[in-house]
């Protein structure tokens, strides 16, 4: 067009069309930056909210854990009715070292016991058979008993008396009480009688 030559030979028609192209080229860089920006946000918010489903997942399998760690776990109430006061089988008495009849829940409440416990098949009270209050009562071997006498003790301990009994019935026992008062030899000659009987069979 002869108009648009006129134009560019002019220097004004030169600094239009540069000012033109320029422009132009702006707003092509601006659209482009705005699209960046645009799929940049898109991208970060994606990213985002992959992290969040991320995190909401990891709480929800925790919570899930925790549940059945709190079903597995034994409440209160269960651990309540697992004790269960023993019952005496009948009314045996345990003689004392003097060879006199001694009642057995007398002998319990002076030293302050309570026997706590199921029968074998778990369903009912632990039948507790009455302590054992002479070394003589005891099935040990003579070696044993004469070991003992030699030591200086003239009869068993409190917790030895009641412990003995039910460890050789083969019983799972756990025994509390004061430091000295017998409770290891409470469990280790019921222990040692087993084994001595095992290996004579």
């Amino acid at each position: 067009r002869p108009d648009m030559l006129a134009a560019m030979q002019s220097p004004e028609g030169a600094v239009k069309a540069k000012t033109k192209t320029l422009v132009k080229k702006t707003k092509k860089d601006g659209s482009k930056k705005m699209k960046k920006s645009k799929g940049d946000k898109k991208r970060k918010n994606s990213t985002k909210e992959k992290k969040s489903k991320g995190k909401n997942k990891k709480k929800a399998e925790t919570k899930k854990r925790k549940r059945s760690l709190s079903q597995k776990e034994p409440s209160k109430e269960d651990t309540k009715s697992m004790e269960v006061e023993s019952v005496e089988p009948t009314a045996k008495k345990a003689r004392g070292p003097d060879g006199k009849a001694q009642d057995t829940a007398a002998f319990r409440k002076e030293h302050e016991m309570r026997i706590v416990g199921q029968d074998a098949a778990g369903t009912g009270a632990y039948a507790c058979p009455p302590p054992l209050l002479r070394f003589t009562d005891t099935p040990f071997g003579q070696s044993v008993l004469s070991t003992l006498t030699r030591a200086g003790f003239e009869k068993p301990t409190p917790i030895q008396s009641q412990a003995w009994p039910i460890c050789l019935q083969g019983r799972d026992m756990i025994s509390v009480a004061r430091t000295g008062s017998g409770k290891t030899l409470g469990f280790l000659l019921p222990t040692f009688h087993r084994l001595n009987a095992g290996a004579q069979k």
